[in-house]
């Protein structure tokens, strides 16, 4: 989950992908082409199947994780039942041998 969000900002922030360059802000006609380029690119398109794609993969990962919590959970509920059961064995035998 961790790697997907990472990926996700590395394309915002260091690739700059979405945003204009300073020339094509301080050019008309530099910003003309990198409008272009997008488009024939398809860059927004691109960038929302990704992160339609992302989310689907962070999504079912998160799923994933909280199966393993659960069993994880179920186990440590077990062994706590058997410590439980071990305690009153214990306790038990302990009081039947003071008895006798």
């Amino acid at each position: 989950v961790a790697q997907m969000n990472r990926m996700m900002v590395d394309i915002i922030t260091k690739i700059g992908l979405l945003k204009r360059s300073k020339t094509a802000w301080n050019y008309a006609h530099y910003g003309e082409v990198w409008q272009g380029m997008k488009s024939d690119f398809e860059l927004d398109q691109r960038f929302e199947t990704l992160h339609y794609k992302l989310d689907l993969i962070i999504t079912q990962a998160k799923f994933y994780m909280e199966i393993l919590q659960n069993r994880k959970s179920d186990t440590l509920e077990w062994i706590i039942i058997f410590l439980i059961l071990a305690e009153i064995c214990v306790s038990l035998y302990d009081m039947s041998s003071k008895v006798a």
